[in-house]
Formats: structure tokens, sequence, C-alpha cells
């Protein structure tokens, strides 16, 4: 464990802070956009296996 400084401890719970003030308003906003970028690299994977399985 490294000894945490005054200036990291302030940062961290700053932070924190912006985090849960934007998570409150935005989550949904968030949540559709972890889906869109969830399905983009489910279909990206999913083509990736059926190219490799018709070229080789």
């Amino acid at each position: 464990m490294k000894p945490v400084t005054k200036t990291e401890s302030k940062v961290k719970s700053n932070l924190k802070e912006i985090l849960s003030e934007h998570t409150d308003k935005n989550i949904d906003g968030y949540m559709m956009v972890g889906i869109f970028l969830f399905l983009i690299m489910v279909t990206i994977s999913i083509i990736a296996i059926l190219i490799t399985l018709f070229v080789f």
C-alpha cells in the first residue's frame, strides 16, 4: 500500500462527488450507451467468427 497524499485523497473525493452527481441524472443515458456498445461488440465478434469460418 502506498501512502496516500492529501491531494490524492482530495482528487478522489471530488471524483466520487462528480460521479455521484452525474450518475443520478444520466444513469439511463449511461445504461443505453452501455447496452449499445455491448450490442456493437457482440455483432462485431459474430461477424469475425463467421468470416473466420468461411475463410478457413
